[in-house]
């Protein structure tokens, strides 16, 4: 797994902002991400989860995070115990709610049912990266058959209407020549 701490200057002062984890290793091998080349390991329990929300926090030597996103290597929605992780973390401490964003190849079926425990987020991304199936496909094979360009883009207005969310944007790399028209 990787976690990531950034202090970033803005507007005059300082913010620290955190990338975590939810899976050792990934299962969806997207064609433009590394983590999924050592295959699968484990779904992260809840505790590790917030373990490097807490490890970050400390590197940094700040009081507080002032954005966590749930990018790094894993799919959130794949692992049972991520919406448990931000529920606890938002009980231990109000300030994280409407702080945390989650990044999403796109698993419909879970992301309806993320959306119905109401979790205040800042974010969700959805790696679309590709203007149709077959093209998708071939970034994302395994993503891609959980869903369809049209579902996921639904899915994401559809969240946006029925979650506690501010934004919803969608991740999208272009490669020369494959997908830039």
């Amino acid at each position: 797994i990787e976690a990531a701490g950034f202090k970033i200057e803005k507007h005059g002062g300082v913010e620290f902002h955190a990338c975590v984890s939810t899976q050792a290793g990934c299962k969806f091998k997207c064609g433009m991400c590394k983590s999924g080349e050592a295959g699968f390991g484990r779904n992260l329990t809840q505790d590790e989860i917030l373990h490097q929300v807490e490890h970050i926090r400390s590197m940094l030597n700040a009081e507080k995070l002032h954005h966590i996103v749930f990018m790094g290597i894993g799919e959130p929605l794949d692992n049972s115990k991520f919406p448990d992780a931000l529920e606890e973390l938002i009980k231990k401490d109000s300030w994280y709610a409407g702080r945390l964003s989650l990044a999403t190849v796109g698993l419909v079926n879970r992301l309806e049912d993320f959306a119905k425990r109401q979790i205040p987020l800042n974010m969700l991304w959805l790696s679309l990266h590709a203007p149709n199936d077959t093209k998708r496909e071939k970034l994302m094979p395994v993503a891609a058959k959980a869903s369809s360009v049209r579902q996921l883009i639904d899915a994401g207005r559809k969240f946006r209407r029925s979650a506690n969310v501010r934004e919803v944007r969608v991740n999208y790399l272009v490669y020369k020549g494959y997908h830039d028209s």
